[in-house]
């Protein structure tokens, strides 16, 4: 519920005290007043709630009295699930007041902690909270300014399901130390993001040893940590088998990174692998085959969706060649990658002399890549040839926004006469498009 019917809660208290089923989620809109004495009945009506499942205050301040009144209605609560409370002015103080509802509800899964102003201060309260807490699974901490206080509140990770820490500051040693220890015991972790942290080289070979450990993580995502080649081998080689999603786009892997990815993907250590980002990695054509051909050794029935844009330098015959030799590859994108004329022509010769059966690549995305309309209009008609959709049979979306004259009449016709052939296939030509133009 986003509560844009009146500028109180009356309503909203109303209906949580009489156990609307039909109100599960709420979420309190900024022009809701909510003042100590709102505070007070919200309260009281959580307290009683059987049916809110989502509870988001986010767009609101809370003081640290408010925050004390909210958490003594949330520490009987048996139904809510998920709680945002506070908006960037949250605080320390506040946080400190909300923990102890943290420690005797037995509902609450996930908190979301992003943006609320946290500080070292409240760092060890965090922990001890969701240490004592018998429920919280999941915690979102991106983006607070926790300094020297990561040390506080990494330890308690280890009992968690799901840990998300953009933008922290993790990377120093005493961090990565404290992280890796909490990961040697997180046998139930599944999901970890640590993006825009200061995650180097040596970060990871500490993370790597706690990673090793982790035996149910299946998602990991590291992008824009300075980790280079190095960094980028010791994790990906430390990444146990049951791990099906790898974000590590804009770290520097360079090809030595990529190339130690795809030893892995070799000698299947990697089995379950679904979904890779190695976007603006400097990645060259060498590299990027090297892990095609080692994304075929996938077992049969696994499917990969690569993201591999911001890459310059990939418009090379032997790319396009392994693109279409890997028969494992389901989604391919490539945005920025500078195709240009002489990408797009050694796609186009590969898809030509393909003699290889039907390809099961169902989205491509070759927007941004300063494709000349010509090229384009050939690339376009080529999908629609007889020999083209024969090839790539399986193909429902292709994205060829943000290029040169993209949306001109040429490129126009040329799409409908795609259409045309192939109906159900969707084009996407303006970034806006998220359902092609027909």
């Amino acid at each position: 519920m986003w509560g844009a019917q009146s500028q109180g809660i009356d309503d909203i208290v109303r209906r949580i005290s009489q156990n609307d089923a039909s109100l599960t989620s709420l979420y309190l809109m900024r022009h809701r007043s909510f003042n100590e004495e709102d505070a007070g009945r919200l309260a009281d009506a959580l307290s009683r709630s059987e049916t809110l499942v989502e509870l988001n205050l986010s767009s609101h301040a809370i003081s640290p009295r408010v925050a004390g009144i909210l958490g003594a209605g949330l520490k009987s609560n048996q139904s809510i699930r998920f709680i945002s409370i506070g908006n960037s002015t949250f605080g320390d103080e506040a946080m400190v007041e909300l923990c102890g509802c943290f420690e005797e509800n037995t509902s609450i899964t996930t908190i979301d902690l992003e943006r609320k102003g946290l500080t070292r201060s409240s760092a060890a309260a965090v922990c001890r909270a969701v240490e004592k807490s018998t429920s919280v699974k999941h915690l979102m901490l991106s983006h607070n300014d926790l300094q020297g206080g990561l040390e506080d509140v990494l330890p308690c990770v280890s009992g968690l399901e799901s840990f998300v820490s953009h933008s922290c500051g993790i990377g120093c040693a005493r961090s990565s130390t404290a992280l890796s220890v909490a990961m040697r015991n997180a046998s139930a972790l599944k999901r970890v993001e640590l993006d825009h942290n200061m995650l180097d080289a040596s970060s990871a070979v500490l993370l790597a040893e706690g990673l090793s450990h982790c035996t149910c993580l299946e998602k990991i995502s590291l992008s824009s940590n300075p980790l280079g080649p190095e960094g980028v081998s010791s994790l990906v080689e430390a990444l146990p088998a049951g791990i099906q999603s790898i974000d590590i786009s804009h770290t520097d892997a360079q090809d030595a990174g990529i190339c130690s990815l795809a030893a892995c993907l070799r000698s299947q250590k990697l089995p379950n692998i679904r979904y890779m980002n190695i976007s603006g990695c400097g990645l060259t054509a060498r590299s990027m085959s090297t892990l095609l051909e080692a994304a075929s050794h996938l077992p049969d029935g696994k499917g990969l969706e690569l993201d591999a844009g911001e890459n310059i330098g990939l418009g090379h015959d032997e790319f396009f060649s392994y693109v279409l030799t890997c028969h494992r590859v389901l989604s391919l994108r490539l945005h920025g990658c500078n195709l240009g004329t002489r990408g797009i022509e050694s796609l186009i010769r590969a898809l030509e002399v393909h003699a290889g059966g039907a390809h099961p690549l169902r989205d491509l995305d070759i927007s941004g890549n300063n494709i000349p309309e010509d090229c384009m209009v050939t690339l376009l008609s080529q999908l629609a040839s007889p020999h083209g959709i024969s090839v790539f049979s399986c193909l429902q979306t292709l994205v060829i926004a943000a290029n040169p004259d993209v949306e001109g009449h040429k490129v126009a016709d040329a799409v409908e006469a795609l259409y045309t052939a192939r109906p159900s296939m969707v084009v996407i030509r303006a970034a806006t498009d998220s359902s092609g133009q027909k």
